[in-house]
């Protein structure tokens, strides 16, 4: 969103999917907080909260936990993804480029082109309110996606549908 902001020539649409500009207003959520701290953790398990992040069936575990945890074989491996979530502004206002953030929310306000919102009902990193609070400030259309969570885009064939609708 920050490059639409800085680069709006080469934008005439927007799909936004759960997530957030930093700004006043915005209020973190405790999974978010969470994450930040536990992320920190020594011995902290990403697959676990990859795949509890994540809208799939106790029967798809194991598999789906291993997946997850793939990429991190040792703690070298984790430091891009331990680095990523210790710097969510309200932590790291600096590093993770609060006041950017604020300003591109504030000219996002004022965006000419169409901007469709997309949220699961059952993220509880970015909630529904806040997707629907985020889609009046944009004044885009929503659509809430049900018994989805934080991962959005692996619902890939319903919202490449909505995209299509909206365009």
């Amino acid at each position: 969103m920050i490059t639409a902001v800085d680069l709006p020539d080469r934008f005439q649409r927007l799909v936004v999917m759960n997530t957030w500009l930093h700004h006043d207003d915005y209020e973190y959520t405790d999974q978010l907080r969470n994450w930040n701290t536990l992320s920190q953790t020594p011995g902290f398990d990403f697959g676990v909260v990859g795949f509890q992040m994540a809208p799939w069936s106790v029967d798809e575990a194991p598999t789906l936990q291993a997946a997850y945890a793939a990429p991190f074989t040792d703690e070298a491996s984790k430091t891009g993804a331990r680095r990523w979530p210790w710097m969510l502004p309200f932590a790291e206002p600096e590093a993770g480029g609060a006041d950017r953030q604020a300003a591109a929310h504030a000219a996002l306000a004022d965006w000419d082109g169409p901007v469709n919102v997309i949220f699961g009902d059952s993220d509880g990193v970015f909630t529904a309110e806040w997707g629907q609070q985020f889609a009046d400030h944009l004044g885009a259309t929503f659509d809430l996606l049900p018994g989805v969570g934080h991962f959005v885009q692996e619902t890939g064939p319903l919202v490449a549908e909505l995209i299509l609708e909206r365009a």
